[in-house]
C-alpha cells in the first residue's frame, strides 16, 4: 500500500505516507485492530486525498520542477489533530477539507490555497515566504494569529468565480502584516467603493509593503486600514477618495 501512494503522493516520504494510511483508515470493529496502535481497515480511496490528522507536525516540501502531483496536488480529506502543518517547496497544495486540526499552518515556499472556510484549521497561520490564496467560497477563518513576513504574499480572490462569491479573511488573533498583498478580481467592482478584505479581532502593527490588483482596469487603488480591518479603495479616474493608514 505504501507503494501505491509513491505515485499519488511522491513529494511525501514513506514514513508520511503510512501516516496518511493510518489516519485514513476504516475502524475494523476488532479492538485490536483499532487501538491507537491498530490500522483498522486501510482505505487507499482516501488515502489518495492525503492525511486524515496532523497527530504530529507535518512538513510537506513539493518541488514544482517535478510535475504532475508535486506541482500542484489537492487534499480533499477534513483533517483533524493537534499538529502543525508546514509547506516548503515550489509546488501548490490546495486545501479543500473541512479541517480542524489545531497546530497552525506555516508557509515557507510554494503556495498554499485555502479553498475552504475552514481550510487553515483552528490554529495561526505563519506566512514566511511563498503564497497563501484565499480561494474559499465561504468567508475563511484563522483560528489564532497572523504573522506574514516581507517575503510572503497573501492573495485574496474579490467578486464571483463560478457563481460564487469570494473574498474577505477572518482572523481571530493579531496580526503582523508586511510583504505583499495581491487582490485579483473576478467580477465587476463599483467605482469609488471600499471593498474589505481583512478583518481581526485582535491588534494589527505594520501594513503591507506592496498591493497589486488584478481583474479590473482604468481604476485608482488604495488599502484603507482601521482598528479591526482592512480594506480596498477603488477610485474612479479623478477621485480623490484616496487611503488611510
Amino acid at each position: 500500500m505504501v507503494v501505491l501512494l509513491e505515485t499519488r503522493l511522491p513529494y511525501l516520504d514513506p514514513d508520511q505516507r503510512r501516516e496518511v494510511l493510518r489516519t485514513t483508515a476504516i475502524r475494523s470493529g476488532n479492538a485490536l485492530l483499532d487501538d491507537v496502535e491498530g490500522w483498522g481497515r486501510l482505505n487507499l480511496y482516501a488515502a489518495a486525498d492525503g492525511y486524515g490528522a496532523f497527530d504530529t507536525d507535518v512538513t510537506v516540501n513539493m518541488d514544482g520542477s517535478l510535475g504532475a502531483f508535486a506541482a500542484r496536488d489537492f487534499w480533499r480529506n477534513n483533517i483533524g489533530g493537534v499538529g502543525k502543518l508546514t509547506k516548503r517547496g515550489t509546488g501548490e497544495l490546495d486545501l479543500t477539507g473541512e479541517n480542524d486540526y489545531r497546530g497552525g499552518t506555516q508557509i515557507d515556499d510554494g503556495v498554499l490555497v485555502a479553498a475552504s472556510q475552514s481550510a487553515l484549521g483552528r490554529g495561526g497561520v505563519s506566512v514566511n515566504g511563498g503564497t497563501l490564496i484565499d480561494f474559499a467560497p465561504a468567508t475563511p477563518h484563522v483560528g489564532g494569529d497572523y504573522a506574514q513576513s516581507k517575503a510572503g504574499t497573501l492573495e485574496i480572490i474579490v467578486g464571483r468565480d463560478e457563481c460564487v462569491s469570494r473574498g474577505t479573511l477572518v482572523i481571530d488573533g493579531n496580526v503582523k502584516l508586511s510583504g505583499r498583498l495581491e487582490v485579483v478580481f473576478r467580477g465587476p467592482a463599483s467605482p469609488n467603493a471600499s471593498i474589505p478584505l481583512i478583518f481581526f479581532k485582535g491588534h494589527r502593527s505594520g501594513e503591507f509593503n506592496d498591493l497589486a490588483v488584478t481583474g479590473l482596469s482604468g481604476y485608482t487603488y488604495s488599502l484603507i486600514y482601521t482598528e479591526k480591518s482592512v480594506a480596498l479603495r477603488v477610485s474612479a479616474p479623478g477621485h480623490r477618495g484616496g487611503g488611510s493608514h
